[in-house]
């Protein structure tokens, strides 16, 4: 093949890099970030991705578009909702929930392979996720929002 062969392809073949690798450094980034300092509480690193609790998604995608123009110096710009987009895998994320003995969670994940959790220096979860799609948590607040009902645990 020759090298005009080889550059056609290479444009047309899509990169065989995995993309969602660079989540990696910017999980790690958050733990000495201030700018994230509010947003831990809010966060879990799960071996398959990120969680983020519903209310601090904007946060996160602000900080997510912040660093990737820093580590870009200044090409990359991305809409917040093509940044919420990409980074949630669509528009429309399950939302699920991470339940730690009385607490609970309501977020998505931002899908990512990231192995060992807890060395991220983050607050981690290492149990199965309930899909709030298939299962119904009394204290999701969203039963809140529904007159004339009262949740019960």
């Amino acid at each position: 093949m020759t090298e005009q062969g080889k550059t056609e392809q290479s444009k047309t073949e899509p990169l065989r890099s995995d993309e969602r690798a660079q989540l990696i450094p910017f999980v790690t980034s958050l733990k000495g970030d201030r700018r994230a300092e509010a947003l831990i509480p809010s966060l879990r690193v799960l071996s398959k991705g990120l969680f983020v609790e519903e209310r601090a998604v904007p946060a996160l995608v602000d900080l997510y578009q912040v660093w990737l123009e820093h580590q870009s110096q200044g090409e990359a710009h991305k809409s917040t909702d093509k940044t919420f987009q990409w980074l949630f895998c669509g528009r429309e994320p399950t939302r699920s929930y991470v339940v730690e003995g009385r607490n609970l969670l309501v977020g998505f994940v931002v899908p990512a392979t990231l192995p060992n959790p807890q060395q991220f220096g983050l607050p981690y979860y290492l149990g199965s996720l309930l899909p709030a799609d298939t299962c119904l948590h009394p204290a999701d607040p969203i039963l809140e929002k529904i007159p004339k009902l009262e949740a019960r645990r």
